[in-house]
Protein backbone atom coordinates (compact mmCIF):
# COMPACT_ATOMS: atom_id res chain seq x y z
CA UNK A 1 0.00 0.00 0.00
CA UNK A 2 2.97 2.64 0.88
CA UNK A 3 3.77 2.42 -2.58
CA UNK A 4 0.87 2.56 -4.41
CA UNK A 5 0.31 6.07 -2.32
CA UNK A 6 3.79 6.99 -2.98
CA UNK A 7 3.04 6.63 -7.10
CA UNK A 8 -0.79 8.17 -6.41
CA UNK A 9 0.61 11.10 -5.02
CA UNK A 10 3.32 11.45 -7.68
CA UNK A 11 3.93 15.13 -9.26
CA UNK A 12 7.26 14.92 -10.52
CA UNK A 13 11.18 14.64 -9.60
CA UNK A 14 11.11 13.47 -6.13
CA UNK A 15 7.75 15.64 -5.50
CA UNK A 16 4.59 14.08 -4.28
CA UNK A 17 1.45 15.49 -2.03
CA UNK A 18 1.81 15.44 1.13
CA UNK A 19 -1.28 13.85 2.02
CA UNK A 20 -0.08 10.49 -0.55
CA UNK A 21 3.36 10.32 1.58
CA UNK A 22 1.60 10.66 5.19
CA UNK A 23 -0.60 7.69 3.66
CA UNK A 24 2.56 5.95 2.67
CA UNK A 25 4.30 6.59 6.13
CA UNK A 26 1.24 4.98 7.81
CA UNK A 27 1.22 2.33 5.30
CA UNK A 28 4.51 1.49 6.53
CA UNK A 29 4.91 1.91 10.04
CA UNK A 30 1.93 -0.85 10.05
CA UNK A 31 4.07 -3.23 7.73
CA UNK A 32 6.67 -2.27 10.35
CA UNK A 33 4.33 -2.98 13.51
CA UNK A 34 3.37 -6.83 11.80
CA UNK A 35 6.62 -7.68 11.08
CA UNK A 36 9.56 -5.39 12.53
CA UNK A 37 12.45 -7.42 10.17
CA UNK A 38 10.83 -6.84 7.12
CA UNK A 39 14.37 -5.28 5.48
CA UNK A 40 11.93 -3.84 2.17
CA UNK A 41 9.69 -2.15 4.09
CA UNK A 42 13.10 0.16 5.63
CA UNK A 43 13.83 0.33 2.04
CA UNK A 44 10.63 2.04 1.14
CA UNK A 45 10.76 3.71 4.27
CA UNK A 46 13.90 5.44 3.07
CA UNK A 47 13.00 6.08 0.02
CA UNK A 48 9.59 7.70 1.64
CA UNK A 49 11.49 9.71 4.07
CA UNK A 50 13.67 10.77 1.61
CA UNK A 51 10.92 12.51 -0.40
CA UNK A 52 9.60 13.94 2.57
CA UNK A 53 12.99 15.85 3.12
CA UNK A 54 13.87 13.93 6.21
CA UNK A 55 17.22 12.59 5.47
CA UNK A 56 18.85 11.17 8.79
CA UNK A 57 15.48 9.18 9.31
CA UNK A 58 16.49 7.90 5.58
CA UNK A 59 19.78 7.23 6.34
CA UNK A 60 18.83 5.48 9.42
CA UNK A 61 16.31 3.77 7.76
CA UNK A 62 18.37 1.85 5.15
CA UNK A 63 20.68 1.48 7.71
CA UNK A 64 18.38 -0.88 9.58
CA UNK A 65 17.18 -2.65 5.97
CA UNK A 66 21.42 -3.23 5.06
CA UNK A 67 21.50 -4.53 8.98
CA UNK A 68 18.49 -7.15 8.59
CA UNK A 69 20.16 -8.25 5.06
CA UNK A 70 18.34 -7.95 1.86
CA UNK A 71 18.71 -8.25 -2.02
CA UNK A 72 16.97 -5.43 -3.26
CA UNK A 73 18.59 -3.67 -5.30
CA UNK A 74 16.56 -0.31 -3.96
CA UNK A 75 18.46 -0.42 -1.29
CA UNK A 76 21.67 1.14 -3.16
CA UNK A 77 19.87 2.92 -5.60
CA UNK A 78 18.13 5.36 -2.30
CA UNK A 79 21.09 5.14 -0.38
CA UNK A 80 23.03 7.04 -4.09
CA UNK A 81 19.96 9.17 -3.90
CA UNK A 82 21.11 10.84 -0.27
CA UNK A 83 24.34 10.97 -1.67
CA UNK A 84 23.24 12.57 -4.64
CA UNK A 85 21.58 15.20 -2.30
CA UNK A 86 24.69 15.40 -0.10
CA UNK A 87 26.77 16.49 -3.08
CA UNK A 88 28.40 12.94 -3.55
CA UNK A 89 27.87 12.69 -7.20
CA UNK A 90 30.92 10.26 -7.89
CA UNK A 91 30.04 7.68 -4.82
CA UNK A 92 26.56 7.88 -6.14
CA UNK A 93 27.26 7.19 -10.06
CA UNK A 94 29.59 4.10 -8.79
CA UNK A 95 26.57 2.61 -6.76
CA UNK A 96 24.47 3.14 -10.25
CA UNK A 97 27.03 1.15 -11.92
CA UNK A 98 27.74 -1.67 -9.48
CA UNK A 99 23.39 -2.24 -9.97
CA UNK A 100 24.06 -2.77 -13.28
CA UNK A 101 26.68 -4.97 -13.05
CA UNK A 102 24.55 -6.97 -10.78
CA UNK A 103 22.26 -7.92 -13.52
CA UNK A 104 18.95 -7.90 -11.02
CA UNK A 105 15.99 -9.03 -12.21
CA UNK A 106 14.31 -6.14 -11.10
CA UNK A 107 13.57 -4.11 -14.24
CA UNK A 108 12.66 -0.84 -12.30
CA UNK A 109 15.44 -0.94 -11.07
CA UNK A 110 17.86 -1.76 -13.80
CA UNK A 111 16.21 1.33 -15.84
CA UNK A 112 16.54 3.76 -12.57
CA UNK A 113 20.21 2.83 -12.91
CA UNK A 114 20.82 3.29 -16.23
CA UNK A 115 18.83 6.39 -16.54
CA UNK A 116 20.56 8.15 -13.67
CA UNK A 117 23.82 6.76 -14.42
CA UNK A 118 23.50 8.84 -17.98
CA UNK A 119 22.22 11.41 -16.42
CA UNK A 120 25.35 11.53 -14.07
CA UNK A 121 27.61 11.38 -16.98
CA UNK A 122 26.09 14.58 -19.20
CA UNK A 123 26.26 16.36 -15.88
CA UNK A 124 29.97 15.70 -15.35
CA UNK A 125 30.50 16.65 -19.26
CA UNK A 126 31.26 12.74 -19.58
CA UNK A 127 29.29 12.73 -23.22
CA UNK A 128 31.10 9.53 -24.49
CA UNK A 129 29.94 7.78 -21.50
CA UNK A 130 26.46 9.39 -21.56
CA UNK A 131 25.98 8.08 -25.14
CA UNK A 132 27.33 4.70 -24.55
CA UNK A 133 24.95 4.33 -21.05
CA UNK A 134 22.00 5.64 -23.25
CA UNK A 135 22.81 2.77 -25.75
CA UNK A 136 23.01 0.57 -23.34
CA UNK A 137 19.94 1.11 -21.90
CA UNK A 138 18.00 0.90 -25.27
CA UNK A 139 19.30 -2.56 -25.24
CA UNK A 140 18.14 -3.26 -21.80
CA UNK A 141 14.43 -2.67 -22.70
CA UNK A 142 14.34 -2.16 -26.31
CA UNK A 143 10.45 -1.77 -25.96
CA UNK A 144 10.76 1.40 -23.73
CA UNK A 145 9.77 4.89 -26.04
CA UNK A 146 11.30 6.55 -22.56
CA UNK A 147 14.92 5.18 -23.71
CA UNK A 148 14.52 6.08 -27.24
CA UNK A 149 13.29 10.07 -26.21
CA UNK A 150 15.80 10.21 -23.78
CA UNK A 151 18.37 9.26 -26.06
CA UNK A 152 17.48 11.31 -28.80
CA UNK A 153 16.80 14.64 -26.08
CA UNK A 154 20.69 13.86 -25.37
CA UNK A 155 21.83 13.51 -28.66
CA UNK A 156 20.02 16.75 -29.66
CA UNK A 157 20.62 18.44 -26.16
CA UNK A 158 24.17 17.70 -25.95
CA UNK A 159 26.00 16.55 -28.63
CA UNK A 160 23.87 19.10 -30.93
CA UNK A 161 23.50 16.51 -33.27
CA UNK A 162 20.39 16.35 -34.82
CA UNK A 163 20.00 14.24 -37.46
CA UNK A 164 20.74 11.35 -35.15
CA UNK A 165 18.22 12.96 -32.36
CA UNK A 166 15.23 12.34 -35.33
CA UNK A 167 16.27 8.63 -35.58
CA UNK A 168 15.94 8.43 -32.05
CA UNK A 169 12.74 10.45 -31.73
CA UNK A 170 10.91 8.39 -34.33
CA UNK A 171 11.95 5.33 -32.98
CA UNK A 172 10.34 6.30 -29.77
CA UNK A 173 6.82 7.20 -31.47
CA UNK A 174 7.34 3.66 -32.69
CA UNK A 175 6.97 2.46 -29.38
CA UNK A 176 4.59 5.61 -28.22
CA UNK A 177 3.51 8.65 -29.25
CA UNK A 178 3.89 10.84 -26.53
CA UNK A 179 4.68 14.82 -26.27
CA UNK A 180 8.07 15.04 -25.95
CA UNK A 181 8.98 12.89 -28.82
CA UNK A 182 6.71 14.87 -31.24
CA UNK A 183 7.80 17.78 -30.41
CA UNK A 184 11.42 16.32 -30.95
Amino acid sequence: YARYHIMSGYISGDRGTPASLASAEHSLNEALRINPEYAEAYVLAGHLYFLQKRMTDAVNALAKAKSIGTSDPWLPLNSAAILTALGKQDEAAAIYQNVIASGTKNAKAMSAAFSLLSRYYERSGQLSEANETHIKQIAFEPTSAWSYGNYASFLLCKKDDADSAIVQFRNALDRMNYGVARNG
